[in-house]
């Protein structure tokens, strides 16, 4: 959205309190909610990145008011429950069977297995380039 670009720099003035702050596209969490954002402009570039692993799995999760952990904020309903933190540690569920499960369906390229991953677009915008760099020179290394 347009209007936001204006209190960007307000964002950037909190950098040296937050771990981190950034600008993403606007998601309607697979049509779950309506599209605000209109006809944007992409903010990696022109057009949109290549489908690799996602990201996420690698780098985050989330915890819900109840403990129950899922690996995406698209799954704000509990679809792909991973484990609850009143039973077991964060590291167990990180490193447990579900999410190596998943990990190594988006690794072999069939996230669109996954009914929360077969729809995303957040590829497409906010994945690094060094990320996508790796992913697509393993690809190659791997087919040869």
């Amino acid at each position: 959205m347009p209007e936001i670009f204006k209190e960007w720099k307000f964002y950037e003035t909190l950098a040296p309190y937050v771990d981190g702050t950034a600008l993403v596209q606007y998601d309607t969490f697979h049509g779950d909610v309506p599209n605000y954002g209109g006809d944007q402009v992409r903010f990696m570039g022109a057009s949109p990145a290549p489908r690799t692993p996602c990201q996420r799995l690698w780098s985050g999760l989330n915890v819900h008011y109840d403990g129950s952990v899922v690996p995406c904020c698209i799954d704000y309903n509990d679809e792909h429950v991973m484990g609850n933190i009143h039973r077991n540690t964060l590291e167990e569920i990180w490193t447990g069977t579900q999410f190596q499960k998943m990990r190594g369906m988006h690794m072999q390229g069939r996230w669109n297995e996954i009914p929360m991953c077969k729809n995303c677009v957040v590829h497409e915008y906010q994945f690094s380039k060094e990320w996508i760099r790796y992913w697509l020179n393993r690809e190659v290394t791997v087919k040869s």
